[in-house]
Parts: structure tokens; sequence; C-alpha cells
């Protein structure tokens, strides 16, 4: 086929061309076969070529592979000895046809395995390659595809025409070459639906094709008007000669023009800052527009900047290193070098990146070979594969009805979970089973919608409840079922009636009606919108929504729903997230149907409590200390309830509820735990002045186990009474501060400094910060910083030993009240677990 659209529809030489087969390595022997058809054609044997890693394919390290042959094309005339022109680099003999039979599996472990279909052949041909061959030209931009476009630049431009000069002295012909690559890519990815603030190499296309504009096209002095026009020119020039093969680059002209107009406004509003900027300070700076594109080099350190500059290049290691550190990509190093002229190792960061590109793949073969679904869907392919699902087994009917049907709906063929085929299924098998029924009233589920539910009734009066049901690339229609009935399944059994759950059949067509009415709102109300990942479910439907221009704010969501609801289309956005953190785009979670009518009713009984959680925070905050307890009372009980009714998952909320929610809830919460706070160092103020007021304590040491943030601990070491006391606390997470006071005379009488104090603790310790509080003096008062002790419990029994033997070196009466340095020796921690120690 390939040689006959060639040489006859075509009209090609057969003495220009040249086919290869594969020779033969290992476990793969030559391709005899192909060579023989190729002589069969009445090929001469002297055209025919064999060739060793060069004609065998594989997708990957892994999967589908196979020997292939190819037809090459002589540019230079005919019967002419090839040379090493084939698979060469000269461009003089090309490859315009590639033919690939599938015959084999690449495992992990490199063994190739027989496929079972052997007869699948994969073939193709390159479009330029094989346009150039038809214009009698040796180089693709000499052809019909590219030639226009250069015309229509040239025409736009008045600079000098195309001349075809490959040299590195013809800048004006590569930027020719350039522009009209670029702007052939612009305009079929946008006319397919790509926005650039979503497809970054886009952005990168159209910005390249401007500054290329700028420089070769005398486009730098037009307006954004007349650039915008420069641009769209080429853009229906690019129509006219691909637009019968990709129509929507006609259909969608008026967005692609919207799309260019905002992204040269945002190229001319970078390149004006760029301009007003010093030479110093833009060799000094990452330009912004990079920073936009690739916001991984905002985190680039100014030293690892400022010594790449220095060196003029970036190495392959500090190229590794930004991107293990900062993420920073080598397209966007690339970009980062090409802004400050700096080299590139490229081939240094390759070598760096080879260890862990083999991690990476190892997962990715590990991920491919352990899924059970791909392997199931080939196994099941392959079984079927001489069987037509459009005569039996792929036909599906959603208004059957079972009384007025010729022939009787029975079980045709099943499956065990691995997609071995069964011919019965015994009680004892508790595993899930596919089973194909001849034809079903059960529509399929794809990966935009839920599929039915529902059981199946045969025969002999046995329910079989289908969880749900699928589709193949190739159509058969598999159901999953549970619950195998006691006298097992077989074969060929009759479905003597069937039950669809109308439930999830109706909440998937209001879900879809939602889908369909959210689309053509989004698009009235922001013009240039692109969805994608949309998915219609039993109560619930969601997309990934990106705008062109504007944001969807809480005001627009709305109007969404009160224009849903005036149409009868029951809609609430329930969830508005961005986790890809890209300009204009939002994941969108909806109720719909029932599902959204109850969102309303829970959503608005959710914002009653939250007014009234409100009202008692405010109350709380007025009212005397015992009033105040009791309301702190009602407002925990409430804020609990309300909490626990938000993070619900099987309730949605709308969003704005979960807005106001979290809000309202945070504030609650620092109430609540201000309330809680206020009682720790209550508890602990008498505490410490109860060990203070006994006779013979002349200093306290007290380690409290607790959780809140304190904002000082000055309160609870005034209740010492005039005696020196360190008061530590330590987290549930390791985290220890503290404070320590000591009264002047201790100072002047015994030599007793509170720093030098808190210092013997963290000595022992092994780290923390001792400052005097602000204004005050350090040998009176001072403060241990909020730090994390790893292995803190063997740390802290001889850091607060320490602290005893200082303070007991230095006063008559020796009293320690310490807690954790008893609980240390046995293993104690909880918060009320504090022991007195007397030292006779």
């Amino acid at each position: 086929m390939a040689w006959d659209l060639l040489t006859k529809d075509y009209g090609l030489d057969p003495d220009r061309l040249f086919v290869t087969y594969y020779a033969g390595c290992g476990s793969v022997p030559m391709d005899k076969e192909t060579k023989s058809i190729w002589e069969s054609i009445g090929v001469k044997p002297e055209r025919i070529l064999p060739f060793g890693k060069e004609n065998f394919w594989q997708m990957g390290p892994i999967g589908p592979c196979g020997p292939s042959t190819e037809i090459h094309y002589d540019h230079r005339g005919t019967n002419l000895d090839p040379g090493s022109e084939i698979n060469g680099d000269t461009g003089l003999v090309v490859e315009i046809w590639n033919l690939v039979f599938m015959q084999y599996n690449k495992t992990q472990n490199g063994e190739l395995e027989r496929l079972p279909l052997s007869h699948v052949v994969d073939t193709g041909a390159g479009l330029e390659r094989l346009c150039a061959v038809l214009n009698g030209k040796v180089s693709n931009y000499d052809t019909d595809l590219f030639q226009p476009v250069f015309g229509k630049v040239q025409e736009l431009s008045k600079v000098a025409a195309y001349g075809g000069d490959f040299s590195a002295a013809a800048e004006r012909d590569r930027c020719y070459r350039i522009f009209a690559d670029h702007i052939r890519a612009i305009t079929v990815a946008l006319g397919d639906g790509i926005l650039p603030q979503t497809n970054q190499k886009i952005r990168r296309l159209i910005q390249r094709t401007l500054a290329v504009s700028d420089q070769q096209f005398q486009v730098k002095s037009l307006s954004s008007k007349d650039k915008l026009e420069f641009l769209m020119e080429s853009v229906t020039q690019v129509g006219d000669c691909l637009g019968h093969i990709f129509p929507e680059t006609a259909a969608m002209k008026p967005e692609i023009s919207k799309i260019l107009s905002a992204e040269i406004d945002r190229f001319s509003e970078f390149t004006s800052k760029q301009s007003g900027k010093t030479a110093s300070s833009s060799k000094s700076e990452i330009p912004e527009i990079l920073i936009n594109d690739f916001p991984a080099l905002s985190r680039i350190s100014k030293d690892d900047l400022n010594q790449v500059k220095e060196k003029g290049n970036v190495d392959g290691s500090t190229a590794y290193k930004w991107y293990e550190s900062v993420g920073a990509t080598q397209e966007a190093i690339e970009e980062l070098c090409s802004a400050f002229g700096l080299t590139f190792d490229k081939t240094g960061m390759d070598q760096e990146m080879k260890r862990m590109k083999k991690m990476f793949r190892d997962e990715v073969t590990k991920e491919m070979i352990e899924n059970e679904d791909r392997i199931f869907i080939r196994k099941l392919e392959s079984l079927m594969a001489l069987y037509n699902p459009q005569d039996s087994g792929g036909i599906c009917n959603p208004t059957m009805n079972i009384v007025r049907e010729a022939n009787p709906l029975f079980v045709e063929w099943m499956f065990d979970g691995s997609g071995d085929p069964v011919e019965e299924i015994s009680s004892n098998d508790k595993e899930s089973h596919w089973v194909i029924l001849n034809k079903t009233p059960f529509v399929p589920g794809d990966t935009d919608f839920e599929s039915d539910r529902g059981v199946l009734v045969l025969e002999n009066g046995c329910k079989l409840h289908v969880e749900h049901v699928r589709q193949l690339p190739s159509g058969w229609i598999l159901h999953l079922i549970k619950d195998v009935p006691e006298i097992g399944l077989s074969r060929k059994a009759i479905v003597k009636k069937f039950e669809i759950d109308n439930s999830t059949r109706f909440g998937r067509e209001m879900s879809i009606k939602a889908v369909a009415y959210l689309k053509w709102w989004l698009k009235k109300r922001y013009g240039v919108v692109r969805i994608s990942n949309e998915c219609a479910l039993k109560e619930t439907c969601e997309m990934t929504v990106t705008l062109l221009d504007g944001d969807l704010t809480l005001q627009d969501i709305h109007q969404l729903q009160n224009d849903s609801n005036e149409q009868g289309v029951a809609l609430v956005v329930t969830k508005k997230s961005n986790p890809s953190k890209k300009v204009g785009t939002h994941e969108l979670v909806c109720a719909t149907g029932l599902a959204a009518e109850i969102s309303l009713r829970f959503g608005q009984e959710v914002l009653d409590c939250l007014v009234e959680i409100q009202e008692l925070c405010k109350e709380a905050a007025t009212q005397n200390e015992s009033f105040a307890t009791k309301t702190k009372e009602v407002l925990k009980i409430l804020v609990d309830r309300t909490s626990e009714c938000v993070k619900r998952p099987d309730l949605l909320l709308p969003h704005e509820v979960y807005q106001e929610a979290e809000k309202v809830l945070h504030d609650a919460e620092k109430v609540l735990w201000k309330n809680q706070e206020q009682m720790e160092i209550t508890r602990m103020i008498h505490e410490i002045a109860g060990i203070a007021q006994e006779t013979k304590t002349s200093f306290v040491l007290k380690l409290f186990d607790s959780d809140h943030e304190f904002s000082s601990l000055k309160k609870v070491t005034r209740a010492a009474d005039q005696k020196p006391i360190l008061v530590l606390i330590k987290s549930s997470d390791d985290f220890v501060h503290g404070r320590c006071s000591v009264p002047k005379g201790l100072l002047e009488s015994r030599g007793v400094s509170a720093e030098d104090w808190m210092k013997c603790f963290t000595a022992k310790l092994g780290k923390g910060v001792v400052a005097a509080p602000k204004g005050q003096d350090g040998r009176f008062q001072v403060n241990l910083k909020k730090i994390q002790v790893y292995d803190c419990q063997d740390r802290l029994g001889p850091a607060l030993e320490n602290a005893r033997k200082y303070i007991e070196d230095r006063v008559d009466k020796k009293f320690i009240e310490d807690g954790a340095s008893a609980s240390s020796s046995d293993d104690k921690s909880s918060k009320s677990s504090a022991e007195s120690v007397r030292l006779q």
C-alpha cells in the first residue's frame, strides 16, 4: 500500500527510492519476510538494504516494539549509490515512510516476549518531508507549507525576501524560518484550545515570535494594535494553508486574536520595563517575564547568580543543584542563560540528570508493570480480538424492554479480576468478577461520567449486583458483579429481568445538564474559556476552568448560582481551588440535582450557626470572668458541632460557606484557646505559689508539660514571692521554652545570675537562645526562646540536674520542685505528673 501510494498515486520515481529492513540481532532474527515482500513488489535488490538498531523501533524502555521497514527518497537523482547517506545527517537521502511490525513486548528485565497479536502495523509518513519531495524541493522551507508565510511576512514588513540561506551569517533568513515555524505552531495550538497561561511552551513561542519580529521585521516601532494585525495576517495565511485539515484555525480566529492581543500587551509591558532599567540593574536582576514563566528562578540565591555571572557560564553541577534545590528545569536555566548571555553546559547537566532519570524510569516501569488495570485491558483485548462486539457484547440500549426483546438477554462471557476467562463462578469465590452480556441496558461509565448501577435477576431467581460498568477501547461492555449467588453462576445464564438504579441515572443526567449550563455561562461571562477534566457524577460535577482574562470571584459564583436556578438547573459551587497555581485556572466541584438543594439548606444552617458563634465571641470578650466562662462553654459546644458538620465528607456545602466557616471558626478557636491558656497560667501560678510559700523553699525549679502558646511567663515567675525561680514548658512535640527570675539581693550576696542559671540548663540541653526581655537586665530576668530538642526526654534530665546543682551551690536551703528530673528516671511525662523532691 505504501509503495503503491508513493509510486502510483504520488508518481514518485522508483529509481529514487530505497527501502530498508531489519538485519537481525540477538534473539530477534533477520526480517527475511519483509525483504522477500519488497522483492515480490518489484524493488531492485540493490535498493533493499539491511540495518540494525535503526530498523528496530520501541516506544520506550518497556512496551510494544518490533522490526521496521523504511522508505527513503534520494534528492540527488536516480540510480546513485546511497553510500552513507541513508540514515545520515546530510538531508540528501531522507526517510519519508516507516512501517513498524509490533511483534514483541519488551519487559522490565529487558527480555522480548511475543505478542498474541502479531499482525499490528504502526505506520506513518513525515508531512513536511513528503511535501518537499512532491514539491521537488530539498528543504522543507522551500515548500508551499512555508513559502506563503514567508511571502506574507515580506509583504507586511517590506524587508528583503527569504533567500533560503542556511549559513551562520544569514540572520534574517534564520529569523524567517523561526517566525514561520512558530506562527504555524501557535496558530494550530491556540486553535486547538490551548491557552498560554496553561502551557508555558506556547507562551515562549509567542514571546520569541514577537522578539524576532521586533529584531528583523520592523515591528518594534508599531503600536500594539498594528503588531496584532501583523500577527493575525500571518495567522490567516497559516489558516489558508492548513485550514482544510485544521478548520479550527478559522473557527477560533476571534479567540486567537484576543489571546495574541493579551500576550502582546504582556510582552510590551515587560520590554518597556526592561528598557527603563539601567544596564547594571538589568544585568543583576532576573527579568520579570522569566520569573512569571519560571517561578523557580526567583528562588536562586543572589550569591549563586553573581558567581555564574563572574564565570560567564552555568556548569552542569550548578544547574543540577538548582534543579534539586529550587526546582529550576533545564528549559528555565537555558532561558536564564540566554537572558544574561551566559553559556550553559547542557551536557554536564544531562550527565548529572542520568541518575535521576534512571530512578524515575524505574519507578514508571514498576508502576506500569504493576498496573493491574492496564494488564487487564490488554489481556481482554487479546482474548476477544477474534470476535466483533457490534455483533454481541458491545450493544447498549438504555431503554431496553426485556419483554419485547426477540432474543433473550444472557451472560455471554465471564472473567475473573485479573482478566482470565472462566466458565463458572462458585459461591465460595468472594472476588469480584466481570461479565459481558450479549446486549445490555446499563450505560457504561467513562472518564467524564458515572456508569449505571443496578441488579440482574437470573432465570432461577438469583440476583447479580452490578456495581460498575465500563467499556473497553474495542467496544466490549463489562459489568462488575459482586455477591455471587449460593448456587454459583455459569456462562449462558439467562437474565429474566433487570433493575436500574434510577437515582444514579437521574443524578448523572442532572450533572450532565449542569456541566453544559456551566460551560455556556462561563463562555458568555468571560469570553475565552477552556474547560478540561470535566466529569458528571451522581451528585456532583467537576471540571478544570482556565480563563484568559479575569477571575472567578465569589460574586461571580453567586451570580452563576442565581442564573442557573432561574433556568431550572440545580447547581451549587462547593469547591474552588487552584492546585496548579496557574493564573486564571480553577478546579471546580459543584453539587447538582438533589445534592445541590441539600447543600443550600445545610449551608444556610451552618451560616446561622456561624453568626451565633460570632455573637458568643463578642459576649465572651465583654463579660466578667464568671459569665465569660459559661459563655465559652456554650461556644465550645457550638464550635465543635459546626466543625464536625463542615468536615463531613458526605455533606457538600456552598463554597462561600466553607470560606466563612474557616474564618469564623479560626477566630472562635483563638478565643477558646486563649481561655484555656489563661486557665493553664492560673493553674501554674497556684502551683508555684504553693511551693514558694513552704518555709524550707529557697528556690523553685519547675517543668510543666503543655501545648499552649504562652505569650509570656512573667505572671508565673512573679508567683515565687521574691525567690529565685526557673520555669520551663515542654510541648508534646518536644519544643521547650522558659523564663528565669532572680531577686536583686541574691545577685549581690550570692552571685546568682538569671542568665548564668538558664545557660547551665541549655548547656546540657545542647541548644537554646537565652536573652533578657526588652528593657530588662539579663542578670535578673531572662527568657529561653522556643526551640525543638531532638532526643528531648534523654537530654532534659541532665539539663535539669545541671541547673539544680548551680542554684544549690549558691543558696542555703536546698529544695527543688522538679517534675521532669524525676520523670527522666522513671519515664513519666503526663501533664500532672510533677513530683516534689526534697534534698536534706
